[in-house]
């Protein structure tokens, strides 16, 4: 499920967002309860950023730092997806598929938002 929004700013995809009512737009996340992921690359119509931002199921979300290759539990940061052993975790990271590099700081990761 998607849903177009308007951002605060150009984000780049898998940047998770969250609803700035200051700013009346979605900006990067700092970890709130209720977020989204970008999936697909902000466009500008008429000086305001729209971009398709998904609220559930499964998406690639930027990672801040390595994921372990067994994958865990996630945390919302500065928009970005942070690994956890919290109890208190906003939603699942996949395993790291056969054969392929670790997962670090920067890269797209599958991950299944609660």
């Amino acid at each position: 499920m998607f849903v177009k929004v308007n951002l605060a700013s150009n984000y780049s995809v898998g940047t998770i967002v969250s609803f700035d009512p200051n700013q009346n737009a979605w900006s990067s996340s700092t970890g709130q309860d209720y977020f989204g992921v970008i999936v697909r690359d902000p466009i500008n119509v008429d000086g305001v950023w729209l971009a398709r931002v998904t609220f559930s199921g499964s998406c690639y979300a930027l990672s801040a730092g390595n994921i372990p290759d067994e994958g865990g539990h996630f945390k919302v940061e500065n928009g970005l997806v942070v690994a956890t052993t919290d109890n208190n975790y906003n939603g699942v990271i996949a395993p790291n598929a056969y054969n392929s590099p670790s997962r670090i700081a920067g890269d797209l990761i599958l991950v299944s938002i609660k």
